[in-house]
């Protein structure tokens, strides 16, 4: 109950334009984050994968000219909408670490692969997980599968919105 708590109390001060600062770190971080740079979320076990690239793949998010999406994301969408497994590619296992500037995902202590929030274009959330539409977009765009997409989406999406402002 304390999580889910702390979670609607994250989405709620991004929602209000505010940078929450509830997580601390304890231990040795294999990324060096940026000044001002401060931990949101972290996942574990999280699945990634690369789309494979066809023309329904064009479908799976919003328009890459057009802002990214402003709406909340409720729990009801995403009971409608399910990660097209036939697309997905190159799958991946670690931990999802969020933070007011970008998404690592961390597959061993040696490697991560960053997403600048600036960067993203589209996010689709699924029920399983969430797609991000990234600049360059085969370097970065990814499927992240985890234990709450309803959080990640809303987080994710929030913190885009405010940083295109």
């Amino acid at each position: 109950l304390d999580q889910k708590l702390i979670k609607l109390s994250i989405v709620n001060e991004l929602y209000d334009g505010r940078i929450p600062d509830r997580v601390s770190i304890v231990g040795p971080m294999p990324v060096e984050f940026g000044r001002g740079e401060s931990v949101l979320w972290i996942f574990n076990q999280v699945l990634s994968y690369r789309m494979t690239p066809d023309k329904r793949a064009e479908s799976l998010s919003i328009d890459p000219a057009s802002p990214i999406d402003s709406r909340y994301v409720s729990p009801a969408m995403l009971d409608k909408s399910h990660v097209p497994k036939k697309q997905l590619s190159e799958k991946a296992n670690g931990d999802l670490v969020l933070t007011n500037r970008n998404i690592y995902f961390l597959p061993n202590a040696e490697s991560h692969i960053r997403i600048p929030i600036s960067r993203i274009l589209s996010l689709r959330p699924y029920a399983e997980g969430f797609y991000v539409m990234c600049r360059p977009m085969k370097e970065r765009s990814r499927a992240f599968l985890l234990d709450d997409p309803w959080f990640a989406s809303n987080v994710i999406g929030r913190l885009a919105q405010l940083a295109h402002r």
